[in-house]
């Protein structure tokens, strides 16, 4: 039984100071049966993600590394994480040296328990540590000057508040889905006038309106027209001609895939920087539930579980319902049922997703079992899905 079958993977993005997704973490749950030894698991992550999806961060469920590391190809796209306590060992620390000094790349998972050498210190790209021990004002920052610094990054971090007050106290990065206090701490999203433009050449899509009547709509926002061009001439779509004009775009793109990007638009489009985050995660959510539903033999139904994935942080970016939204957006009805009314055909992908963001308390093997997907299946989705956004956000920034 391969890897991807075994284990459960669950994911969360690592965000800099700036807001800008620089990492994913993937979390590794053990099967019934054990973990693969960290060698193991390293090979096999390896084997599937390609470079240009950013790097990720492999955390192991606590499991230590091996010696037969050292045998492992090291990537510096691929990270793995190192528990502190495992440098109180002199085999462990002595270890970790000999593996920075091959080129893998550590992240180490807690405070360091005592003093760090230098050479220890620079193996560590980064030092992982709960929120919830963040105790006080400039405690990150504090810790960082007591160690001599590993950059100091909070996990579990659910809420901008959260996110905010980390950045404040001296930390470089955090680990987690800034979700529940968003629509809250966003400053003037739902005014970003991209949506009322991008809404309306949504709705002349679906009429199939004259290209020159929709060229129109897309001047009315000229870092609209900007982002549509750059986006459309970009590696990520392919094309072997240079797109000069909105009805050329349709030309060569049709209403279906046009409005897909259209979509991915929109869920990029709020300005507050707080907010970016939450819009990378529009970006999985949307590429993971598309994957999801590859065996689909409807077409349409998979552009729109696309669409309903994108979709699906929107009342948050703007700031308003979903019910308010979709009165100037008018949705499939699949993507109005799941989102609006929590059912129908598309609405267990949400739950899916939310067990893979950790996010809503299920398990993924239960939500999985509600849409008959495998977990080797799953897993394969979710790596395309990330590598397939981390592309599709560095062309689109």
């Amino acid at each position: 039984m391969s890897f991807l079958a075994q284990h459960e993977l669950t994911y969360a993005p690592i965000v800099n100071a700036k807001r800008v997704p620089i990492a994913t973490r993937i979390s590794i749950s053990p099967d019934r049966g054990g973990m693969l030894s960290t060698a193991e698991a390293y090979d096999a992550i390896a084997a599937r993600w390609r470079p240009e999806g950013g790097p990720l961060l492999l955390d192991l469920a606590g499991r230590v590394p091996d010696a037969h590391l050292l045998q492992s190809t090291p990537r510096d796209d691929l990270w793995f994480e190192v528990p502190a306590d495992f440098l109180a060992d002199p085999a462990g620390a002595e270890l970790v040296v000999d593996l920075h000094i091959k080129g893998f790349q550590m992240a180490l998972r807690g405070r360091p328990l005592g003093d760090l050498t230098g050479e220890q210190r620079s193996a560590f790209r980064m030092c992982l540590v709960p929120v919830s021990e963040n105790r006080r004002s400039g405690a990150v920052a504090n810790d960082m000057k007591e160690k001599r610094s590993i950059p100091s990054t909070l996990t579990d971090v659910d809420s901008i508040a959260q996110m905010e007050a980390a950045f404040a106290d001296g930390a470089t990065a955090v680990v987690g889905w800034p979700f529940k206090d968003a629509s809250q701490r966003a400053e003037g999203a739902s005014a970003n006038p991209s949506f009322g433009v991008v809404a309306k050449l949504i709705q002349m899509i679906g009429a199939e309106a004259d290209p020159s009547e929709m060229e129109q709509e897309v001047r009315r926002d000229p870092a609209l027209a900007f982002r549509l061009f750059r986006y459309m001439n970009s590696p990520a779509f392919g094309l072997r001609v240079e797109i000069q004009s909105f009805q050329h775009a349709l030309m060569m793109l049709g209403y279906k895939r046009l409005r897909k990007w259209l979509a991915l638009l929109m869920a990029t489009a709020a300005r507050d920087k707080n907010l970016q985050p939450l819009m990378f995660a529009s970006l999985r959510r949307g590429f993971l539930i598309e994957r999801l539903n590859k065996d689909n033999p409807d077409a349409q139904m998979r552009d729109e579980a696309f669409i309903m994935g994108v979709f699906s942080l929107l009342d948050k970016l703007f700031n308003e319902s979903f019910e308010s939204l979709f009165e100037r957006l008018p949705m499939p009805e699949s993507v109005y049922s799941a989102l609006v009314k929590n059912s129908g055909p598309l609405y267990p992908y949400l739950n899916v997703v939310g067990a893979l963001e950790r996010t809503n308390g299920k398990s993924v093997g239960r939500a999985l079992g509600d849409i008959f997907v495998s977990q080797e299946d799953c897993n394969i989705a979710l790596m395309q899905a990330l590598q397939e956004a981390g592309v599709t956000a560095s062309n689109a920034a």
